[in-house]
């Protein structure tokens, strides 16, 4: 394993193991946005940064008030934002997948003109805070000559989405819904280009720290150009370290945490870096991402290093964990896990009945 500080540091300043004392809106400022297409993932992730402990019901009412909102904005994947900052981020960080999407879109047939009859179907459908499911929309843009099978669908969503007009609002049994943007955050701040650069790139080094400006590039998804100008332009609020000759950057001084803990897939302590060999040993990260699909693993974490992967699973209301991890795990790292997994099960209102994979 890596000997290095960074992941350490990174617990303490991502709010894994200092939770935040605030709210939820107040956690999604501090941590800049939060990956999230995975819905079950990205509850479990704010709910463990925060002190208050809440349960996947009370994650789920906070969603529902419309305080923070699942978005299409950075990397053009689904991330969930404070309603507020929903309209300023996209708007910065949307062009460069947008341009992208529409080569796709366009390749199916879906140019310009229908992208904005496209527009105009979503707001009549949602406009007026109407909350539609994806199978509702989908007949709507069939109905007015818009095809959606396939991706097509999908493409002609998070267009919209990465134009700020659409999000996503609470699930419908398991299905999401999608709302008209302009209802659920009536009143977003308005940032010009040059502070929501400096504004995004500070969030990232307070929340993320220490990283490198490639990882913040990165995650944000914005131009090379673009990145750097922000890191120049908030450089001097930053803090700086060099490990093993390459240069890292933070927002004040995060103390180095020790402890056991699980984190989610597509958590940020492993999703917002384009770098993860500070986490975990290169040759272990395939392990990490296993599957073609890009998904990313949950993990087992100890003092700011993976120990392993981890996956649960259902049955009559008991949950069962799969842990995997790279090496044995010693008695203490064995009792941790029972904890963190007994701490889980209480979040979902679950029954720990067993945990596999233990050598």
């Amino acid at each position: 394993m890596p000997t290095n500080p960074i992941g350490a540091l990174r617990l303490s300043s991502q709010r894994i193991h200092y939770p935040h004392p605030g709210s939820l809106l107040e956690l999604l400022t501090h941590m800049g946005a939060m990956q999230a297409q995975d819905y079950a993932a990205v509850k479990y992730a704010a709910a463990r940064r925060l002190a208050a402990q809440p349960s996947q019901a009370q994650i789920e009412a906070l969603i529902a008030s419309k305080q923070v909102l699942r978005v299409w904005s950075l990397r053009g994947t689904i991330h969930l934002l404070p309603a507020p900052d929903a309209a300023w981020v996209t708007r910065l960080v949307s062009p460069r997948p947008l341009a992208a999407g529409n080569r796709l879109l366009q390749a199916e047939q879906l140019g310009p003109a229908e992208l904005d009859k496209s527009i105009i179907v979503l707001q009549q459908a949602l406009e007026g805070g109407h909350l539609l499911e994806r199978n509702q929309l989908y007949a709507r843009l069939e109905a007015a000559g818009l095809p959606t099978a396939a991706q097509r669908g999908y493409h002609l969503l998070a267009h919209a989405g990465l134009r700020g007009l659409l999000c996503m609002g609470p699930l419908s049994g398991r299905q999401p819904t999608f709302a008209w943007l302009a209802d659920w955050a009536p009143n977003p701040i308005q940032l010009n280009e040059q502070d929501a650069l400096a504004e995004l790139a500070r969030r990232y080094f307070r929340s993320h720290g220490p990283a490198r400006v490639e990882d913040w590039i990165w995650w944000s998804g914005l131009s090379v150009k673009q990145g750097k100008s922000a890191h120049e332009m908030i450089r001097p609020e930053l803090e700086h370290e060099v490990v093993d000759g390459t240069s890292y950057w933070m927002g004040g001084e995060p103390q180095k945490a020790k402890g056991f803990c699980l984190l989610p897939a597509f958590d940020e302590f492993i999703v917002g870096y384009q770098d993860r060999s500070m986490v975990v040993p290169p040759d272990l990260t395939g392990a990490l991402m296993p599957y073609k699909n890009g998904l990313i693993q949950a993990v087992m974490v100890q003092d700011g290093q993976v120990l392993g992967t981890w996956k649960r699973t259902f049955n009559k209301n008991r949950l069962t964990f799969e842990a995997a991890p790279f090496a044995p795990l010693n008695t203490r790292q064995t009792r941790q896990l029972q904890e963190a997994a007994e701490g889980y099960a209480l979040y979902l209102g679950a029954a720990l009945h067993k945990i596999n994979g233990l050598r």
